[in-house]
């Protein structure tokens, strides 16, 4: 998958399932990661900034304190959020609801999309139907 669109703020990292067939040699996964996250100017952003987690478990997640999207909109001509999963929308429209819409820092409204969940533990959505969804990040 190509992604042209530019300025996107993702929660969460959908670049692991969809780019995967780009990395070929161990060890240069994390610097293609990055590189094709900055050619693209995307910007990954976590909801959380701090909870109790075990393993990778979302439904064990507890004391969550939320991570301040303000500091990157204030700063950063973000177009659109794409949210990963059922969890990081749940707890970023808890986090973010009294200041919707959002404003980037142009004072223009900023899209936020809602994706499923790109985790392996995600086993209701293939790879085919999860680049379906998140294609939208190629528009």
């Amino acid at each position: 998958m190509t992604v042209t669109h530019k300025n996107t703020l993702l929660t969460g990292c959908p670049v692991k399932r969809v780019h995967i067939r780009v990395s070929s040699k161990e060890g240069t996964y994390q610097k293609e990661k990055k590189d094709f996250l900055t050619a693209h100017r995307i910007a990954l952003w976590d909801v959380i900034a701090s909870c109790e987690i075990i393993g990778s478990s979302d439904a064990s997640i507890k004391d969550v304190k939320a991570s301040d999207v303000s500091l990157i909109l204030e700063k950063a001509p973000i177009e659109r959020i794409v949210l990963n999963g059922k969890k990081a929308t749940q707890l970023f429209y808890r986090n973010q609801g009294s200041a919707l819409p959002l404003r980037n820092c142009r004072a223009q409204v900023i899209e936020v999309y809602e994706l499923p969940s790109t985790s392996p533990a995600n086993a209701s959505f293939s790879i085919d139907k999860l680049i379906a969804h998140w294609s939208i990040i190629s528009k």
